[in-house]
């Protein structure tokens, strides 16, 4: 298993990867194509990045990290973590989100945030136990 950095060759794959591991493509959009039929492009630009979890059989395990600005400052922030389910608590995870802490650092963000949903909870447990998370509020939500 490689972990490596996304680029445009693999727009089709994260597509496909996205259609069978996920029921968005919130963070995709149009750029500028041609044809309805061309590939979509990730909104990753300067503030963001992609990375993958490669092998023989494809992609099995995804992670998308953005640059945010708030009002107390820049941090990271994870809006996509997707590991297919064969590859998972076989340390998948744990390389994704290590790549994802390299690149933050590299940019002299000093905080990452992860947003788990209540009932996907003990599926991200490794990253308190293992990776340094920590829960630090509860998210609170209605639907309009």
């Amino acid at each position: 298993m490689e972990v490596r950095r996304a680029t445009c060759t693999d727009l089709e794959r994260i597509h496909g990867f996205y259609q069978n591991y996920s029921d968005h493509e919130a963070h995709y959009y149009r750029a500028g194509s041609a044809s309805a039929d061309a590939p979509t492009v990730p909104a990753v630009a300067e503030q963001g990045a992609r990375f993958l979890l490669d092998t023989q059989d494809g992609i099995v395990g995804l992670i998308h990290v953005e640059e945010v600005q708030t009002p107390t400052g820049k941090h990271a922030e994870i809006v996509d973590f997707i590991v297919a389910e064969a590859y998972r608590q076989k340390r998948a995870g744990s390389r994704l989100i290590d790549a994802a802490k390299t690149w933050a650092r590299e940019r002299g963000l000093k905080t990452m945030e992860l947003f788990v949903p209540p009932e996907a909870k003990e599926k991200f447990y490794f990253c308190e136990e293992h990776k340094g998370f920590v829960s630090v509020a509860d998210v609170l939500w209605c639907k309009l």
